[in-house]
């Protein structure tokens, strides 16, 4: 299909080692990765793909940079989510970046493992209830 609007595309599937070499150093002009869990707090991610200068994006915004930092100072929790708001707003007017989500089905427990509840958002929700017999 993207042959017919004049695009060619060469796909090419790295090594995590490669991906984050051509990440860091930009040498690419798209790129995707895959995440096998959502993290508690997006900060770590988020920092590293948007954090500016060095980012995987490159992006940079003095509002998105502020805050992140004050995600992380804050202990208010509608008031850490009102510091992704605008995170996520600028990424919805600015496109550094577009997200997406395929959510498998795929689960598994151990009869030794309990407290586990298969989920398709994250292998690690709820980890603190997990317990080995």
């Amino acid at each position: 299909m993207f042959d017919e609007i004049g695009l060619h595309i060469d796909i090419r599937a790295v090594s995590l080692a490669n991906l984050m070499d051509a990440a860091t150093n930009g040498d690419h002009d798209i790129m995707s990765v895959e995440y096998t869990y959502a993290p508690v707090d997006p900060y770590t991610d988020v920092a590293w793909l948007l954090g500016g200068e060095g980012s995987w994006t490159g992006y940079a915004s003095d509002d998105t940079d502020t805050a992140l930092a004050l995600s992380q100072e804050l202990n208010d929790v509608n008031e850490i989510a009102q510091q992704y708001l605008i995170v996520d707003r600028a990424m919805q007017e600015d496109v550094a970046m577009i997200s997406g989500w395929v959510i498998a089905t795929l689960g598994a427990v151990n009869n030794r493992l309990t407290g586990v509840t298969p989920n398709v958002f994250g292998t690690f929700i709820d980890v603190q209830n997990w317990d080995v017999q």
